[in-house]
């Protein structure tokens, strides 16, 4: 069936208005005509990106944002892609700390080499601890344990940095949180998500990390204190705001 799908297509198959590429059986022709030597010269420098073929984007993206909103929803407020950080991931962060806030207290940044030797020992520390569930899956109950950690960290440099001048947050798409910590000529890098596994598996040594931490003003910190208040702030910011913001273009 698929055999005379296909061969329909390549026979008598035609691009529609909207399509974004020609017709299977165009691309063929244009392929047949290509020689070996021939080469495919890459697009030049100022050629201009798809989007520009829509003339207006800002009402566009209003419209596929909207579409997918249950009846009822307020419009989300657009933000700007730079501030996805600051004012998306941290819901996300706030969410996977509220079930474990009991377990996060007591628990501060200074003593991440402590859990990461322990899990060393028992991988199921973290998820007792946190009262995670264990489900059916132990691996996937550890993870999420250990992003609930990292997720409690990131709220605490998060709180440093709305406070802070020296504090800087980057996530670009795909890549990794980082906290950047600038104090004179010197500059450290912090990974919220990483960090645990990083003791785990040696590549941050404790001294390392305390320093760090101490470099951060964030050594002594209760995760479970800080995730709170960061909780009872963002409820005031969206209760006043009415809505939830989406990333812009």
């Amino acid at each position: 069936m698929l055999d005379a799908l296909l061969a329909k297509e390549i026979e008598s198959g035609e691009a529609g208005p909207y399509d974004s590429h020609p017709s299977l059986k165009e691309r063929l022709a244009a392929l047949s005509q290509l020689r070996e030597s021939d080469s495919v010269a890459p697009p030049a420098a100022d050629d201009p990106r798809a989007i520009t073929l829509i003339e207006d984007v800002p009402r566009a993206e209003a419209a596929i944002v909207a579409s997918m909103l249950k009846s009822g929803v307020p419009d989300p407020a657009p933000i700007d892609w730079e501030d996805v950080p600051s004012r998306v991931l941290t819901l996300g962060w706030l969410r996977n700390v509220q079930p474990a806030l009991p377990g996060l207290d007591g628990l501060t940044p200074m003593s991440f080499p402590e859990i990461a030797m322990r899990l060393n020992s028992d991988a199921d520390a973290l998820v007792r601890q946190l009262g995670v569930s264990r489900g059916t899956d132990p691996e996937m109950a550890r993870a999420h344990a250990e992003a609930i950690l990292g997720a409690a960290l990131a709220l605490v440099l998060d709180e440093h940095r709305q406070k802070s001048g020296e504090i800087h947050l980057t996530a670009p798409p795909g890549k990794p949180v980082v906290y950047r910590i600038v104090s004179g000529d010197v500059k450290t890098l912090i990974e919220p998500f990483g960090v645990l596994d990083a003791l785990k598996t040696g590549t941050i040594e404790p001294a390392v990390w305390l320093e760090t931490c101490q470099a951060g003003g964030i050594a002594t910190d209760d995760l479970g204190t800080y995730c709170r208040q960061a909780s009872q702030l963002r409820d005031l910011v969206e209760a006043h705001a009415g809505r939830e913001p989406h990333a812009g273009s």
